[in-house]
């Protein structure tokens, strides 16, 4: 980049891609990429593609157990780990970096469903693994193995059919047995085929037993201390490592067979399983090795449940989703199991007084707190608006991270304003009792009622109280305890809740 100057001329550059509709280019000065296409050989079509072939391209995304190789017109393609050198097995992040120039070896051709997988082995790295692969231990016996196909280690690869019997049974897995000595697990998001096949959603796995026998077949290995997914072919310090199994009949050729992120289309519907609860997130299992998340806004319809997440939605437990995005190279999925269109999609235009949305909170002030309907949309709860009862109004018993019904009760698009509120009248039930009605204008009041409101600040005339989001009142000190207001002078304003005039009257 310091070689190139505003104004300055680039020659021999390559176009990569065009963006039609912003009428762009995505150009390269990469040697390697410029020199393939000098010579015809930078692929810019699938058809271009051919098996053993040598391509020439870029790092688009790095995963912990593939790499994605960008070439000509957006194409795309997979390296996985077994076709890696050892090399870079030994490095951080194979020793590759985003956007790195690279060449690979075109290993294997899908025309149906136009995908191929490459190879960055050398031919030396190959000639090593079929002369290692004829001098291969025959592997581990098997103690009292539960199939009698399978009686060695060496007898477990990928794709292999093998009967496994139930162990123990887990929140998100069976732990399996091959033997007495060889263990493996079966991830909740690898056993049911539909989601009419799960018969207790909450707890999908309860219609399994101890030492009950199942089929299953070989995925891969599993890296317990990283809990992560790992090919069959991935070398192992473990003697005898823990295998990935899936019990779903779903044909399996090949490692390309397995459900992977980059197969995965927005809108795409999915059967997912609860792993774990965090602060904003559900992360849930789609298979053995993807995972997604599900914003706590993006998890139901029914607002109820939202108030105990853990309770109605347990580790384990199954959900239908809907994929939202997918970012191959960031190695992230994002659904939503919400079947309306709820929050997450409104702008501000699109909010009218009265409607009652989901909201988590995001900060907690002295005087109110700040809720957020979706990535564009957030606003404060003040104190009046906290509680049909003011003595209830308390910022501080909420928390960050908290999710609650919000009920719109003003729009100002003009001037970007939105005024919520989270009393349980507005937001549960008209009929529920109000202590402090809700003062919204002037014409809300009247001579000699008696009204409750928020000291907003203290003068050595009076007082400022805060009714309503758009109604203020000043008490003047001839109307105010004497003693009182000197107290409230010397006090550090805070809002505190207030009775107006003698006793509390409008004037």
């Amino acid at each position: 980049m310091k070689k190139i100057r505003v104004g300055g001329v680039l020659e021999d550059l390559v176009v990569l891609n065009k963006h039609y509709k912003s009428k762009n280019v995505t150009v390269s000065n990469k040697p390697s990429l410029r020199k393939a296409a000098q010579a015809g050989r930078l692929i810019t079509s699938f058809a271009d593609i051919k098996a053993g072939a040598t391509v020439y391209g870029f790092v688009r995304g790095l995963l912990p157990d593939k790499i994605f190789l960008e070439l000509g017109n957006n194409i795309s393609g997979a390296v996985f780990k077994s076709q890696l050198t050892d090399e870079m097995l030994r490095s951080p992040n194979f020793g590759l970096r985003k956007d790195q120039s690279v060449t690979a070896k075109v290993t294997h051709v899908d025309e149906a469903k136009e995908l191929f997988w490459l190879s960055m082995k050398t031919d030396a790295d190959l000639d090593m693994d079929s002369a290692s692969k004829g001098t291969e231990p025959v592997g581990e016996p098997l103690v009292d193995p539960v199939d009698p196909n399978i009686t060695s280690t060496a007898d477990i690869e990928f794709g292999v059919a093998a009967s496994v019997r139930v162990r123990s049974i887990k929140n998100t897995q069976l732990n399996v047995s091959l033997g007495e000595n060889v263990q493996g697990r079966i991830s909740v998001a690898e056993i049911f085929e539909s989601w009419d096949d799960i018969k207790d959603k909450k707890n999908p796995l309860a219609q399994f037993k101890m030492n009950d026998t199942i089929k299953a077949k070989i995925l891969g290995r599993h890296d317990a201390r990283n809990h992560r997914f790992l090919p069959i072919t991935h070398r192992s310090s473990n003697k005898t490592p823990t295998y990935e199994l899936t019990a779903k009949k779903d044909k399996l050729t090949t490692e390309a067979d397995v459900l992977s992120l980059d197969k995965i289309t927005p809108d795409a519907t999915l059967v997912a399983f609860v792993n774990n609860i965090a602060d904003r997130f559900v992360w849930v299992n789609i298979s053995a090795n993807v995972r997604g998340r599900i914003d706590f806004l993006d998890l139901t319809d029914d607002l109820e449940k939202l108030s105990a997440i853990e309770s109605n939605f347990p580790v384990g437990s199954a959900l239908k989703v809907r994929v939202k995005s997918v970012d191959v190279a960031a190695g992230r999925l994002d659904l939503t199991a919400a079947s309306s269109v709820a929050g997450n999609k409104l702008t501000l235009k699109d909010l009218k007084v009265g409607y009652v949305l989901p909201a988590r909170v995001t900060k907690t002030h002295d005087t109110s707190i700040v809720v957020q309907i979706n990535e564009s949309i957030a606003a404060p709860i003040y104190l009046e608006q906290l509680a049909d009862d003011y003595d209830k109004a308390k910022p501080s018993e909420f928390k960050t991270g908290d999710v609650l019904r919000v009920c719109v009760v003003d729009v100002d698009v003009p001037n970007k304003k939105l005024g919520l509120s989270a009393r349980p009248s507005k937001v549960l039930s008209a009929s529920l009792p109000v202590k402090d009605p809700e003062i919204k204008d002037r014409s809300d009041l009247k001579i000699n009622q008696v009204v409750r409101g928020f000291i907003k600040q203290v003068t050595d005339n009076g007082i400022y109280v805060r009714l309503g989001p758009k109604v203020e009142a000043y008490v003047r000190i001839t109307r105010y305890r004497k003693g009182h207001l000197q107290q409230r002078q010397h006090a550090q304003p805070s809002d505190e809740l207030e009775d107006l005039g003698h006793p509390g009257r409008v004037h």
